[in-house]
């Protein structure tokens, strides 16, 4: 990621709340901390997808963005902990698939639930997902609403996994318990 990219990403977000922080020019974090939203890391190398996750999430989430699955391994590992993660598929160095294998490893932090965007459809890839144990798949595009409702459905499933007593299986989801203002069918 090239300076002026960043400063252009700094000045477009500054007005909004967002603070970033870089080490170096291709890592770097974007975090917009606002209480009580539950909070999301997206993975993504590409500066246009976060700058459009930014723009549909921020109203209802806490964002973190990691330019890569390492990164985001990392701060999953070391940062406020997310309460779900949105990763791309294809990424420099650890890519979306491996950053599950990653995480479901690591006891402290398997049971964040990950959604897998691709950007291109692909059953092979669908598959792969559910397989190194993401929660949810979307291909791009996708209809942004349709993205927030998995978004909150992993989250609650995430949270009533993480409150139940130990060896208890949550058996019971109420569908529609997170909705939030947003516009239904």
């Amino acid at each position: 990621m090239k300076t002026d990219e960043l400063r252009g990403l700094s000045s477009d977000v500054s007005g909004a709340g967002w603070k970033m922080a870089r080490k170096n020019q291709t890592r770097w974090v974007m975090t917009m901390t606002v209480e009580g939203k539950p909070r999301v890391l997206i993975a993504d190398d590409v500066m246009e997808n976060l700058a459009y996750y930014r723009a549909i999430l921020a109203d209802e989430f806490e964002i973190t963005v990691a330019a890569d699955g390492e990164q985001a391994l990392r701060l999953a590992r070391t940062g406020v902990r997310p309460d779900l993660i949105l990763s791309d598929t294809m990424m420099p160095g650890i890519d979306g698939f491996e950053l599950c294998e990653e995480l479901a490893a690591d006891p402290a932090i398997a049971d964040i639930p990950v959604i897998i965007i691709s950007p291109v459809e692909n059953p092979e890839r669908e598959l792969r997902s559910f397989e190194v144990g993401a929660v949810d798949y979307l291909s791009q595009p996708f209809i942004p609403d349709i993205l927030i409702a998995r978004m909150r459905n992993a989250i609650a499933r995430g949270a009533a996994r993480r409150h139940a007593p130990l060896g208890a299986t949550v058996t019971k989801f109420q569908p529609g318990s997170l909705t939030s203002g947003r516009r239904t069918m």
